[in-house]
């Protein structure tokens, strides 16, 4: 009996023994690989699915730790993100509404260290339009959204840009709406949709948040813009209104103001005296009509030549008028 436990113990012995030589062994060859190895591959999402056998939330949640110590070994080292959209895709299927993948993918594809670009935008956007499907009423993926297409997209097309412009603003809006932001988000939402030239959209955007206000300094300050905007607008409407009545008495005050809105304001007809001579037919008539006025007057100079080439007689149709 006392020979089989030395065997035993003998054994023990010489397995911890080998096993600690192939760990020193491995631990050597691991250090020479790059640290964010371990952290690149993943399978698929079907095959991660099965592996949970119904735990998928908590696969989700060691996925995002990856993901993180991923990005976080990037960011220090190589810069070379090339895996995260597809971590955090992997683990938004496994996990719809875990919010915390979505708010983090909006921000690391945009503010890793790296110069940002466009296709980083859309990254980012990718992950807030994500979220929004699952999280409709979350403020800040709409807000964060929203700052893409205003700040972060760039362009040298004018119409482009203000298509970003108005998809930004529109989302700001939704963002301040929907409840759960900062105070700020409604002066903000107005002030973009005002520069967009919709006074009337950010007045009414007002009034909806005026209702909404749940504190009295919240309202208060709603109170003050809304006020404001209206005082601005009527302002802007008084003064179309006024051009519109200064057109109308202009060019047909004997109409009615539906029919000047339909034929709208003609051009000057210009009948003056220079524009009707400028043709020399024309010119040339009004200089026979003023010496034959001035001979039947007596004041042209003697012997001088009409334009028409003859002397006009005393019966001409012009002494009949002026004998009348």
């Amino acid at each position: 009996m006392t020979g089989r436990r030395v065997a035993i113990v003998g054994a023990a012995i010489a397995l911890l023994t080998a096993t600690g030589a192939a760990h020193h062994v491995t631990a050597g060859k691991r250090a020479a690989f790059p640290p964010e190895d371990d952290v690149v591959y993943l399978p698929r999402t079907d095959a991660l699915r099965v592996g949970a056998v119904g735990h998928r939330e908590l696969v989700a949640d060691l996925l995002f730790l990856r993901a993180i110590l991923y990005f976080s070994t990037q960011l220090t080292g190589a810069r070379n993100y090339e895996w995260l959209d597809r971590h955090l895709d992997v683990i938004t299927e496994l996990d719809p509404h875990f919010h915390a993948p979505y708010i983090f993918g909006t921000r690391a594809t945009v503010y890793n260290g790296l110069t940002i670009t466009n296709e980083m935008v859309m990254s980012s956007t990718h992950f807030a339009e994500q979220g929004l499907k699952a999280f409709p009423n979350d403020w800040e993926l709409a807000f964060t959204e929203g700052c893409n297409w205003l700040f972060e997209m760039k362009t040298n097309d004018p119409k482009e840009k203000e298509a970003w412009r108005r998809k930004g603003g529109a989302l700001i809006r939704r963002a301040s709406l929907v409840g759960g932001g900062p105070v700020w988000l409604s002066s903000l939402a107005a002030r973009i949709m005002t520069e967009e030239g919709e006074a009337d959209g950010a007045i009414r955007y007002l009034e909806e948040q005026y209702l909404a206000a749940q504190d009295d300094k919240t309202r208060q300050e709603l109170h003050n813009l809304l006020l404001a905007k209206r005082a601005a607008n009527v302002d802007r409407l008084t003064r179309a209104r006024d051009e519109f009545n200064a057109a109308w008495q202009r060019t047909l005050p004997y109409a009615t103001a539906d029919l000047f809105v339909l034929t709208g304001e003609a051009p000057s007809p210009r009948l003056d005296l220079p524009f009707l001579t400028t043709d020399e037919v024309l010119a040339a008539s009004e200089r026979e009509d003023r010496e034959a006025e001035a001979r039947w007057r007596g004041t042209a100079p003697p012997g001088r030549a009409f334009a028409g080439g003859a002397e006009p007689s005393q019966g001409s149709a012009f002494e009949a008028r002026a004998r009348k």
